[in-house]
């Protein structure tokens, strides 16, 4: 098992340029503390093992160890190999690269060194606090999330990324390639590579959603967001329904 101080000592050895990236790329003053800060409280604090870092973030305190910081970390792991963990439901820090057939609905923090691919949707809209770091590439079907999502290489996905909350960043280093995104709330986004976004609505109008989904997920301009979860999960279509054809 890789030691956390291990970690710690790669995350020292970052380049500049890969900090400052990732420090530009995360919104608030308070949230742009050097990565230094965090990792000085990790070894303060002396976690025995990766999962207990979590313990250290999300509880909105001055000394909190910042998700882009733990994007920092999981980059400098340096582990790509494939693993057999089965889907987390408690907080995961992954050493290596998780596969997951199936839906991903997150239920508590989760790390990925490498790569993550998803053989469906990745959801994490609730409520309590939550995150999603991918030190490599993320790959999935589609996207539809509230929270911290954030990935160190390129995010691939098949249909759509839904971003919702306006507090929650949404930081990809490398390319975004999908057919649509939908950033509502004034969802804040940071990518480096967007030119592979086929069509971006952002804060959209009733009617722009309607022309690309269906009436029956929109409520005034808003997604019914249980139902537009259900369809993806499900795999089935979200979009308006084909004209009929006539006689």
């Amino acid at each position: 098992m890789l030691e956390l101080s291990s970690v710690i000592s790669a995350a020292r050895g970052l380049p500049a340029k890969e900090q400052a990236w990732w420090q530009a790329a995360y919104v608030g003053a308070n949230d742009r503390r050097p990565l230094a800060d965090s990792l000085a409280r990790i070894e303060r604090q002396a976690p025995k093992k990766l999962e207990e870092i979590f313990k250290l973030c999300g509880h909105g305190s001055d000394d909190d160890v910042l998700p882009w910081h733990l994007a920092l970390l999981a980059r400098s792991a340096g582990v790509s190999r494939p693993t057999v963990t089965a889907l987390p439901t408690k907080p995961a820090f992954v050493l290596g690269s998780l596969h997951v057939k199936g839906p991903l609905q997150l239920k508590a923090p989760l790390v990925v060194t490498g790569d993550l691919t998803v053989d469906g949707p990745v959801v994490d809209l609730t409520e309590k606090w939550l995150l999603l770091v991918v030190g490599g590439s993320l790959k999935a079907h589609a996207i539809a999330s509230s929270q911290d999502l954030l990935v160190g290489g390129d995010c691939t996905v098949r249909d759509l990324v839904w971003g919702a909350e306006v507090h929650c960043p949404f930081v990809v280093r490398g390319r975004v390639k999908t057919p649509l995104a939908v950033w509502s709330d004034r969802r804040p986004h940071t990518i480096g590579d967007a030119g592979g976004i086929g069509e971006v609505l952002a804060t959209p109008a009733q009617e722009a959603l309607e022309r690309r989904f269906d009436p029956a997920l929109l409520q005034a301009g808003e997604f019914k967001q249980k139902a537009l979860v259900q369809r993806l999960v499900s795999g089935k279509p979200f979009g308006p329904a084909a004209p009929s054809k006539r006689r």
